[in-house]
């Protein structure tokens, strides 16, 4: 991909409404747009992570994703999806509201919402990678795992790639027990019976949140199956991170993944 000019102009649309909530609020999503006249860009679509339950689209770690992916050459969104609501705060008292199913919802039609509206963010409809974080990195995952989405290919940075294994209980509404077809259903790892779009993961050693062997599990299922995917183990790498964190081989190898299924400008 040619290379840019850190002084390209980059056109920032905040507080998009892309579809209305049940709960009476409009998702949103936020649009970075390098301009550049008479080119079709491909696009990305970032999601948020903090246990679906914090987190925003114009957090520090999405706007600096955002900002790099354009000087890639690369349209970036980034979008807010339902969460849990709990009656004393994050993860504080009775939880009034689940995440699930109403997060994954939102995120199909953030998908929908970019690809009808391509014309107008002169981008390439049937060409969208999803880079979704921790909790946004399962939403990412389970994205490439269903066929009508049809994303290009989906970057997971330390996800949560089985809910069965780890964060269940916080995503979805009802216990284990009570609703074993649902969890299994929400969990990206026991989606892979037909072929998910190209999938690189990149996860830390050192990560304390969410264990990063869960990545590399998921990482040996998907080639077992001859499914294609990446794996980029950050070395010493925590939780919480964005491409600032990789080593310059590491960046390079992810932007080589964009480029081989996004194409170049």
């Amino acid at each position: 991909m040619k290379k840019q000019e850190e002084t390209e102009p980059i056109t920032l649309i905040k507080n998009i409404p892309y579809h209305e909530s049940i709960r009476g609020e409009n998702p949103a999503l936020d649009a970075w747009i390098p301009e550049k006249p008479g080119k079709t860009l491909p696009a990305c679509l970032l999601l948020h992570g903090g246990g679906w339950t914090t987190g925003d689209k114009g957090d520090e770690r999405e706007r600096n994703m955002a900002k790099k992916l354009c000087k890639m050459g690369y349209a970036a969104f980034s979008a807010n999806y339902h969460m849990a609501l709990y009656e004393e705060g994050p993860y504080r008292g009775r939880r009034l509201q689940s995440a699930w199913p109403k997060c994954i919802e939102d995120c199909m039609e953030a998908v929908s919402f970019i690809r009808r509206n391509a014309n107008q963010f002169s981008i390439d409809p049937e060409k969208i990678a999803v880079i979704g974080s921790s909790a946004g990195g399962h939403l990412a995952l389970w994205l490439a795992t269903e066929k009508s989405c049809g994303i290009s290919c989906a970057i997971a940075l330390y996800p949560v790639a089985d809910i069965l294994k780890w964060g269940g209980e916080l995503l979805m509404p009802a216990p284990f027990d009570e609703s074993r077809e649902e969890w299994r259903k929400a969990s990206p790892a026991q989606r892979l019976e037909r072929r998910p779009s190209p999938i690189l993961l990149i996860h830390g050693d050192r990560d304390e949140t969410v264990d990063f062997r869960l990545s590399v599990d998921f990482y040996n299922k998907l080639l077992e199956k001859e499914y294609e995917a990446e794996m980029i183990i950050v070395e010493g790498g925590r939780h919480s991170f964005d491409f600032s964190a990789l080593s310059e081989k590491q960046f390079q190898s992810t932007a080589r993944f964009l480029e081989t299924h996004l194409g170049k400008e």
